[in-house]
């Protein structure tokens, strides 16, 4: 007999799109779009006895697919813009995908694996346009990727077994572009692009 733990998490979040458009003697507009990714995916084995002849399995995945654009034009006398792209996945728990063994729990199988694995895609888009007598516009994207695999193994768990793969992976992919022009007598124009990556694969014995 085996034992398949398995806990799984697929966020698709295909399409966050704010426009605004303003034109008049003063003409101001200003966009925000957000994403936040923030889930917790756990597989847990606490204080369980678990005998398998053939196959123990524990899994938790984790997938997060985000897109968000900001676009903004705005004309007159006076044209103000500013558009803001803010996308984070990640959570304060210190891991998002977590296989997790403590307590007392005792596993005996002839395979062990225990694998935490996340799978990101991340990107960001901010354009901004002005024109008229005097034109001051503004484009940031900011992308941040804080997700954490894990595998915890924690002090009192008794494993048994032939072979063991224990193994925590993270695949990120981070992205951004951030647009801004001004066209008028007096004009000026900033764009800024911030992409982070700061979480982990972490295994814990």
């Amino acid at each position: 007999t085996d034992l398949d733990l398995r806990a799984t998490s697929s966020l698709n979040v295909s399409k966050t799109d704010v426009t605004g458009v303003s034109a008049g003697t003063i003409a101001a507009v200003v966009n925000v779009a957000t994403v936040k990714a923030e889930a917790l995916v756990t597989a847990l084995l606490d204080d369980a006895a678990v005998q398998a002849a053939e196959d123990v399995t524990l899994i938790s995945d984790y997938k997060a697919y985000g897109r968000a654009t900001a676009l903004g034009v705005s004309a007159g006398m006076g044209a103000i813009g500013a558009m803001v792209v803010d996308l984070k996945a990640g959570t304060e728990h210190g891991a998002d995908s977590v296989v997790q063994v403590q307590g007392s729990a005792n596993i005996s199988a002839a395979y062990l694996s225990m694998k935490a694995t996340i799978t990101s895609d991340l990107f960001g888009k901010s354009v901004v346009g002005g024109g008229g007598g005097l034109a001051a516009v503004g484009a940031q994207t900011n992308v941040t990727d804080d997700t954490t695999a894990a595998v915890r193994i924690e002090n009192g768990a008794v494993l048994t077994s032939n072979a063991v793969v224990i193994a925590a992976q993270a695949s990120r992919s981070l992205d951004g572009t951030a647009n801004a022009k001004a066209f008028a007598l007096g004009a000026g124009a900033g764009a800024g692009l911030d992409v982070e990556s700061s979480g982990d694969a972490r295994v814990k014995i």
